[in-house]
Order: C-alpha cells, then sequence, then structure tokens
C-alpha cells in the first residue's frame, strides 16, 4: 500500500501500487518509469495522473510530493483528512480544496441544469403548425426569441425572419447583456430591465423605453 502526500504532507491518495509515469522524449507518449526522478507524475486511484511537485508548473493542493510505502491506513480515511507526520497519522486542520475533476464535475452539473432551466423557459422553436400567442418564448439557432403576434407556425416564418411575429431577446444567462435599439413599443425595455452600454451598467427606470442609456428613462449601475 502506498501513500500519496502533498507539499504539506496532506495525504491525498492511497494505492495499491506506485507507478511514477512520465513521457517519451521521442514520441511525447506517457509512459511508465521506474526512477521517479523522471517522472512527471504518478498514477492515482482513480487512474489519472496526477502532476509531481517537482515537475509541476503550478502550485495545487492535488500535486504529489512523494510516494510513501505505508502498512497501515486509517478506517476513516479520505482524500485530505490527514497529514502524515514521520510515520504518524494526525488530523489535517486546515482547507481542502476540491481537485479539478471534482470542479469539472460540479461545472458540468450547473451547466446542465442551466440549459435545462433555459429550454424549459425557452423550447425550441417548432415549425410544424404549432399554435403560438403573444408572449411565449422559444429558442432557434442559439438565440432567444418572444412571440409579438398570435399565429400558428409554419416553415418559412422562422423567428429570425418574421420580425412581424417575433422579436429577438438577450441571452438569459447574461445580467448584463449589450443594449439594443429598440424598433418601437413590441421590443422596448420595460422597467428593471438591465443592459451595458457603453463600458456602463444600466437599469431601466421607465416601461415601454426605446432610449438609449445616458440619453433618459436609464440609471447608471455600479460595475461589479
Amino acid at each position: 500500500m502506498y501513500i500519496h502526500v502533498n507539499l504539506l504532507q496532506v495525504v491525498i491518495d492511497v494505492t495499491e501500487d506506485c507507478v511514477f509515469v512520465g513521457k517519451n522524449e521521442t514520441t511525447g507518449k506517457k509512459v511508465i518509469v521506474g526512477d521517479k526522478e523522471k517522472a512527471l507524475g504518478v498514477l492515482s486511484s482513480e487512474v489519472t495522473v496526477r502532476p509531481l511537485v517537482a515537475a509541476s508548473l503550478t502550485e495545487d493542493f492535488y500535486n504529489v510530493l512523494d510516494v510513501i510505502p505505508c502498512n497501515v491506513i486509517p478506517e476513516d480515511y479520505e482524500p485530505g483528512k490527514y497529514v502524515y507526520n514521520n510515520g504518524v497519522f494526525e488530523l489535517y486542520e486546515g482547507v481542502i480544496p476540491k481537485d479539478v475533476e471534482e470542479l469539472t464535475k460540479d461545472i458540468n452539473s450547473l451547466d446542465k441544469k442551466v440549459d435545462e432551466a433555459v429550454k424549459a423557459v425557452f423550447p425550441e422553436w417548432d415549425p410544424n403548425g404549432y399554435s403560438y400567442f403573444a408572449g411565449e418564448k422559444v429558442s432557434y439557432k442559439d438565440s432567444f426569441y418572444r412571440c409579438i403576434q398570435n399565429h400558428t407556425s409554419q416553415s418559412d416564418w422562422a423567428p429570425d425572419v418574421a420580425v412581424s411575429l417575433w422579436v429577438e431577446m438577450s441571452d438569459p444567462s447574461e445580467e448584463w447583456p449589450e443594449w439594443k435599439q429598440p424598433a418601437g413599443a413590441h421590443d422596448a425595455y420595460n422597467k428593471g430591465d438591465k443592459v451595458s452600454h457603453n463600458s456602463k451598467h444600466w437599469t431601466s427606470s421607465v416601461d415601454s423605453n426605446v432610449w438609449e442609456p445616458g440619453v433618459y428613462g436609464w440609471d447608471e449601475s455600479e460595475l461589479s
């Protein structure tokens, strides 16, 4: 059994074997090496390569400083819970950051939830005789639209060409979308709408706002 410790001597992994990984100078591919001095990383319990501290260009909690043979592992072991000092496991009192894989999973999960939420509010436009009513919202070709006139859809009345039926909306994931000049009351900004314009943030102070921010009907907001 081997424990993998980081620069703080925190145990970040436990593996049955110690497998150092390097790079073939000719092919550039990863290869197993027997000498730690020639290694760039070490194989983790998740069968991924964790960088060695000596070979890494950046500091990271999960970079491996050393791989140490160890016969007894605490039953309640989990990555980051213990520090290994001179053969003794001690509780680690510091902050345990999430590693890149966990962060990636969190980000992907959040992205998925955002996508699902957007699809629920902006379903894909249906060209096959669907009855749309003013106020309904759809997505089409990576853009978002609001219906401004009741109608039954047909393939040549797509939101990006049927301007009498649809008005393009800002991306809902953007808190301060770029201001666009409204063509009329159908796409005017409402009170409370947020935009960015001329490197500033603005909040509409009136309904049916067709004026440019800085001219009338907008309050400048602090940049975050």
